[in-house]
């Protein structure tokens, strides 16, 4: 089954993003991640509130200077691409290392900042309240299509009575709210829910495929592009997952053992020698190994190699007696006919 990499993805996009930033707006965003750590989400709109000033003023500011910052320290689209790089910095981050998983509380507000900032250059053309395509707050579906900013994106919500979906236009700027409004010219109303299931889904067809072509202008810079399409550059199968993260385990578990891989294989070996290499003691050793943990999964694969390094030229393949007594030339000589027939492998 595939699935989303989110380390590499962090480490060959999100984290070189973030890098190239300049230091102002990184610490920025540390300064409003610290404003607001302790704020939750509004129930409505699913983004955090402006803090008021007895929080701010803990951090040496106030409320109004720091929607000032909001508003005149970055354009609507360099305020999207920090929004966009600060959440994914975090939210992919591997362990959410030094605090930075919570950057999501500044992207929560960076959204409402640029949603407020073009709702009101929208306002000032007086016609916003007549355009049937609204720009919302938060991620609440309306019938028919709205847009709403998330992590910097502008989205394009289409919704009937039987479905809803998001289209990511492209940063969230006032030139892309009035380009998909402009796309939706001589679009016809959404249709009466009387008219029923299929004409609403007609209509969202027709709908998507104008919106889409405001998409295809955006995905004409390279940033927005880069962005967009990463979740399907990054889809692995979750074994190549389970195998990294195992192998990063490898030398704890190791190091949780009471001797090192030559002693812990010498000591099964003293037990094949006690059982005679009977059946019973194969069963033991089995048994021990399972308690270890060291032959399950991608651990089995990881324990070969190390037993290889430990004991060159060991015999792997074929029956536990086999394998055991490939070990030392002593225990060898005690391996029963029985057990040099078992085809079981370790």
């Amino acid at each position: 089954m595939a699935t989303f990499d989110f380390e590499t993805a962090w480490r060959e996009v999100a984290d070189p993003a973030w890098q190239a930033l300049p230091e102002t707006s990184r610490a920025f965003v540390r300064h409003v991640t610290a404003v607001v750590a302790g704020l939750a989400q509004d129930e409505e709109t699913l983004h955090v509130p402006w803090p008021i000033d007895s929080i701010c003023r803990e951090h040496g500011t106030t409320a109004q200077a720091l929607k000032a910052r909001f508003n005149g320290d970055f354009t609507e689209r360099d305020l999207a691409v920090l929004a966009h790089v600060a959440y994914f910095h975090g939210h992919w981050l591997p362990g959410g290392e030094a605090g930075e998983g919570v950057l999501w509380r500044f992207s929560s507000l960076a959204d409402r900042a640029l949603t407020e900032r073009i709702y009101r250059r929208l306002e000032a053309r007086h016609d916003h309240l007549d355009s049937p395509y609204r720009l919302r707050l938060g991620y609440k579906s309306h019938t028919g299509l709205s847009m709403h900013v998330s992590e910097g994106f502008l989205m394009a919500n289409l919704s009937c009575e039987w479905s809803s979906g998001n289209i990511a236009v492209g940063w969230a700027t006032y030139e892309n709210v009035l380009a998909v409004r402009k796309a939706m010219v001589r679009m016809p109303p959404f249709p009466d829910e009387k008219k029923g299931r299929r004409a609403a889904e007609e209509w969202i067809d027709k709908a998507e495929a104008r919106i889409k072509t405001v998409r295809e202008a955006s995905m004409r810079s390279d940033d927005f592009a880069r962005w967009h399409d990463v979740a399907a550059r990054y889809m692995v199968d979750e074994a190549v997952i389970k195998q990294r993260s195992t192998a990063k385990e490898w030398p704890k578990i190791k190091a949780e053992w009471p001797m090192d891989i030559r002693q812990q294989v010498e000591h099964f070996v003293g037990i094949g020698r006690l059982w005679g290499w009977d059946r019973r003691a194969k069963d033991l050793c089995f048994q021990t190994l399972l308690a270890l943990g060291i032959f399950s999964g991608e651990r089995k694969a990881l324990w070969r190699d190390e037993v290889r390094a430990a004991f060159p030229g060991v015999v792997l393949g074929g029956g536990w007696a086999r394998f055991w007594c490939s070990l030392t030339p002593e225990a060898l000589d005690k391996c029963s006919p029985d057990d040099e027939s078992d085809t079981a492998s370790p």
